[in-house]
């Protein structure tokens, strides 16, 4: 940059560092950072978030892990911005046990993030068992677009036992609710378990959840089940119904 004459003020460095950091030259991104760390001005937080980037772009997720414990020490603490970028940056590498132990380590913390902040719903689709400590981070939001979130990741999961659990739960407390999403989410599992049961009496017991579903509660509150499971819905409940009279 001196041989064409820029100055190597702060901007320039974080723009350089940017930069840098989307090409994953990490050796560049640690130049730059000690540089900033010498100046007067301090390095400031936005400089680790690019080194965290940086790391992960050639796939060294501990170091990117370990450049945000830096900062956190230097900086005497994180926000939720530069706790989000980590939390995504894990998720979208599929790192499991460290995305969990920052979301973790971010919920114990009490802060709370943004409602749509994609690192807290990419996690649930992570990981598939969703350990107890995120159950807990989510039932923190009495709030139904955080628990529609819950839901969906639950039946995405295969879950649909936990998902009647919670779908339940929501309808209980009326501070959460139910809408047209989550019954269309919770009918969506439903379908699913029946199309995958063989014994008749398992699958009359479905039956009965999608009849109670479809034809009483959404029905009540004038909901339409969507498009794309109405094929599913005729089939399942006509096939069941067969099985019925054939009982009889």
């Amino acid at each position: 940059m001196r041989q064409v004459g820029i100055e190597e003020g702060k901007e320039v460095l974080l723009s350089v560092l940017r930069v840098c950091s989307k090409e994953g030259d990490v050796e560049e991104v640690e130049r730059i950072c000690l540089k900033l760390l010498d100046s007067n001005d301090g390095i400031p937080t936005q400089a680790f978030v690019y080194k965290m980037v940086a790391y992960a772009k050639v796939g060294e997720f501990i170091k990117s892990l370990d450049t945000f414990r830096e900062m956190r020490k230097l900086m005497g603490s994180a926000t939720v911005p530069e706790y989000r970028e980590l939390i995504e940056v894990l998720c979208k590498a599929e790192n499991t046990k460290l995305a969990e132990s920052v979301m973790d380590e971010f919920v114990k913390s009490g802060m709370k993030p943004p409602l749509n902040m994609p690192s807290y719903i990419n996690i649930t689709n992570l990981n598939l068992g969703m350990p107890g400590r995120l159950h807990l981070a989510f039932f923190e939001y009495e709030n139904i677009f955080v628990y529609n979130i819950y839901l969906e990741s639950l039946i995405k999961a295969g879950n649909v036992e936990k998902a009647d659990e919670v779908f339940n739960q929501m309808q209980s407390d009326e501070a959460i609710g139910i809408d047209a999403r989550s019954c269309n989410t919770m009918l969506s599992g439903y379908l699913s378990s029946c199309n995958t049961i063989s014994s008749r009496y398992l699958a009359s017991e479905k039956y009965n959840k999608v009849d109670k579903l479809r034809y009483h509660l959404m029905l009540e509150k004038d909901y339409d089940v969507e498009p794309r499971l109405l094929s599913d819905l005729d089939y399942v409940l006509s096939a069941v119904r067969k099985d019925l009279v054939n009982l009889v």
